[in-house]
């Protein structure tokens, strides 16, 4: 709420094994960022900062982790946290499509993870209406495929 980067992580172990099935990623954190100023497409939003959230959802095999209790076994979420902090900061954008796009390109490049949703929300886009946020969600997957 200052203006400043702030996060709240959290972890889920979800997933996993089915009788019969392929084993899955399970959903691993979703590190929800607040940033003080989201990419602005018209004049009246170039004149005022606009906030804005993101999470990142990251899903791989937690099972190492789990068993061996080591930060070495899983995804460092702090790592994470300034892959996002450093393509919100490091470079600009007009859209929130293209922004949540090259979030999740950057987390997928820099971290082993089998797929990595990114959810992009801007409470205070300029409509002329009662609504509580406008968002995107992108997907990207290390096999290629794209949301």
């Amino acid at each position: 709420e200052n203006g400043s980067w702030g996060s709240r992580l959290g972890a889920s172990t979800a997933g996993g094994r089915s009788a019969g099935r392929k084993k899955s990623p399970a959903p691993m954190l979703a590190a929800l960022a607040r940033a003080p100023e989201a990419p602005r497409l018209t004049p009246e939003e170039r004149g005022e900062p606009q906030p804005f959230e993101v999470d990142v959802v990251l899903r791989f095999d937690l099972s190492r982790a789990t068993a061996s209790d080591d930060l070495n076994d899983t995804i460092d979420y702090a790592s994470v946290f300034e892959t996002t902090r450093h393509t919100v900061e490091e470079r600009s954008f007009h859209l929130i499509e293209a922004l949540a796009a090259a979030i999740a390109d950057a987390v997928l490049a820099e971290h082993k993870v089998d797929d990595v949703e990114v959810r992009l929300r801007k409470p205070k886009a300029p409509l002329s209406g009662a609504f509580e946020t406008v968002e995107v969600r992108i997907r990207r997957r290390r096999d290629g495929t794209k949301r």
